[in-house]
């Protein structure tokens, strides 16, 4: 599959720069499998893309990550919005990823909509989990997010212990009544191994806490 059959304009995605993943848009599709996107920014600041460079492209589907490698042909400014021009030089391919234990669990969580207007802090979503694993959530809350919007999930694992991820809104199920939560699948995108490591510990403890519970349960 050729990354112009399955990219749309405007579309999240993700370029690896080191061992970083760093979230940008899709902005053209261009012929002969040219593409431009938005420079990528870390905290405002631009990412240093070298000349003629070969970057891996990452983007995500609700059955998986894709990705693809692409070359950078050039930087500059349009309309004021600095650009990067690409062009892909591999097939993408879905990135295969261990399943994951998805531990049933309610915990307070915070939503951060990284679509907020330039200058002006995101409003903050109230939300709780229905479901945790080291790559993703499903979440409940009163306020729909757009699909393929980059978010920021602030989980409070305990009273003392709160963890923040970024990822991308894959699914939004809005209820038939305005009195019930939406359902918001969240993919956790861009997380470090020392990040995965900690979230997949936490899971594995509470494993273990809850087998212990139903146990003390069947001998009670």
């Amino acid at each position: 599959m050729e990354a112009h059959e399955i990219l749309t304009i405007g579309e999240l995605m993700e370029i690896k720069v080191g061992d970083d993943l760093i979230k940008t848009k899709l902005q053209e599709l261009l012929p002969d499998g040219r593409f431009t996107v938005f420079h990528p920014t870390v905290k405002g600041m631009l990412v240093r893309l070298e000349e003629s460079g070969t970057y891996l492209m990452q983007f995500y589907r609700e059955n998986g990550v894709y990705s693809f490698d692409a070359r950078l042909l050039d930087q500059y400014s349009k309309d004021e919005i600095l650009l990067c021009l690409f062009h892909a030089v591999s097939p993408v391919v879905k990135v295969q990823r261990r399943r994951s234990y998805r531990l049933p669990i309610v915990l307070d969580a915070r939503l951060l909509p990284e679509s907020a207007e330039q200058g002006q802090k995101p409003k903050p979503v109230k939300a709780k989990t229905v479901n945790l694993s080291e790559h993703g959530t499903l979440l409940t809350c009163f306020t729909p997010l757009e699909p393929e919007s980059a978010v920021v999930v602030e989980l409070k694992l305990s009273p003392s212990e709160t963890m923040t991820l970024s990822g991308m809104v894959l699914r939004c199920e809005k209820p038939p009544s305005r009195k019930d939560p939406c359902r918001i699948v969240i993919l956790f995108s861009g997380s470090s191994e020392q990040q995965e490591s900690e979230l997949r510990r936490y899971i594995l403890r509470q494993q273990i806490a809850a087998r212990k519970r139903k146990k003390q349960e069947v001998l009670s």
